[in-house]
């Protein structure tokens, strides 16, 4: 019996596992995407947002009338907010989920705001916020408009 010459061999090694790998990549589970889309502030209140660098995404169960979030992530900002200032995507691997246990919403009620103080926690003096109602779980396109300053 003849043996192949070695680089026949190498490439029938290579050709193997090119296949092997791209079926493991078509099984593999993918990120689920809660929403995507992208923050904006409007021109009048850009002067209120200057020097605040946290950005909080908070997302709610609008079937769930319990305050708690469902679950939030935290963005820092490299510069102050305008115009269209932050485009995201919430997956399952980037959003902290307060109760684990909980199903995904079907609907969720999505916050955004621009906190002054940069924890986390309650809307405070001095922080801008905006939200939208109701979105469908894994929406694209979704645009919160940061509407309103919290006085103290």
């Amino acid at each position: 019996m003849k043996s192949l010459p070695k680089w026949a061999l190498v490439g029938i090694c290579l050709a193997v596992l090119a296949g092997v790998v791209g079926m493991v990549s078509q099984f593999a589970e993918k990120s689920f995407i809660y929403a995507q889309g992208e923050v904006i502030i409007p021109p009048e209140l850009e002067e209120k947002a200057a020097g605040i660098r946290t950005l909080f995404i908070v997302l709610f169960d609008t079937a769930n009338p319990a305050p708690m979030p469902y679950g939030a992530i935290r963005w820092p900002l490299k510069q102050d907010p305008k115009g269209s200032f932050y485009s995201f995507t919430i997956t399952k691997d980037n959003l902290q989920v307060m109760r684990p246990s909980h199903r995904i919403p079907k609907t969720l009620r999505i916050k955004a705001r621009l906190d002054r103080s940069g924890t986390a926690g309650m809307d405070a003096p001095g922080d801008l916020t905006g939200e939208i109602i109701p979105v469908k779980t894994g929406s694209t396109g979704v645009r919160i408009t940061i509407n309103k300053l919290i006085e103290g």
